[in-house]
């Protein structure tokens, strides 16, 4: 992940995934194609909180939810 000062932007590159985020924005890139997010990235105090099941999902990686136990698993496939 990086978070470039100049452009106001915050990219996550992993395998052959991209994904282009501007804080405070709903709109994100994913390998060049534009999507609406339900919530928009935010930075507070210096950190950036990013949407963690779409960050995961457009990455390749699987998420589940265990509302008994209130615990998200994140499974990525094994590299080929």
């Amino acid at each position: 992940e990086t978070d470039d000062a100049i452009n106001k932007t915050i990219t996550i590159q992993y395998r052959d995934n991209e994904l282009v985020f501007v804080p405070d924005s709903k709109k994100v890139s994913v390998n060049g194609k534009i999507i609406e997010l339900d919530v928009s990235p935010t930075i507070v105090n210096q950190r950036t909180f990013l949407p963690l099941r779409f960050v995961s999902e457009n990455l390749g990686a699987k998420v589940d939810w265990d509302g008994k136990t209130q615990t998200i698993t994140i499974t990525f496939p094994a590299p080929q």
